[in-house]
């Protein structure tokens, strides 16, 4: 069997990392399919699957190289993949360090004093919200730096909720 397309997400905020695609051709009936974090061809006693895998759990948080095999009906397993797909797996949440505004603005665009987030691997992603539910990762307001004010459509007293995303699509507490 030859392996002829294999994608998976690039990153992960969970320890699942979803298979996007996994297609093979193969001319018999019976095709078995695994993924592994390994070059190294499985044996026969790998655990092979009837149909493509939806995830790949993994352990522990870093980046894993994924390859797609195959095997025929004969035991005949397909050759290493070119392509094999490198995936961040990232469970933790970035944090804010510090935030502040001022108490009282005499502008609508009320100004950011301080911001400062840290993530282990860096942060992707800064949102400003009125409210302390947390944002999507997928949230069209994200920016890639911090704002510099935040613009308000009325005069009063506004809640200014911090927020920070990291590559994974983790979001941090407020």
């Amino acid at each position: 069997p030859v392996v002829t397309q294999f994608q998976a997400a690039s990153t992960s905020a969970r320890r699942e990392i979803a298979i996007l695609r996994f297609e093979v051709v193969e001319t018999g009936t019976e095709v078995a399919y695994l993924v592994t974090d390994s070059p190294v061809p499985p044996d026969a006693s790998a655990s092979w699957q009837a149909s493509p895998p939806l995830v790949f759990p993994v352990a522990s948080d870093g980046l894993f190289v994924l390859y797609p095999w195959a095997k025929d009906g004969a035991g005949n397993v397909s050759a290493v993949y070119a392509q094999p797909v490198t995936v961040l797996v990232d469970t933790v949440a970035p944090q804010i360090l510090s935030f502040r505004a001022p108490a009282i603005s005499g502008q609508r665009a009320i100004r950011i004093d301080a911001w400062d987030a840290a993530d282990e691997r860096g942060i992707t992603g800064y949102l400003v919200s009125f409210s302390a539910e947390p944002p999507s990762a997928s949230d069209d307001r994200w920016t890639s730096s911090a704002p510099q004010n935040v613009l308000v459509a009325t005069d009063g007293l506004f809640s200014l909720y911090p927020w920070v995303r990291d590559a994974a699509g983790n979001v941090s507490a407020c």
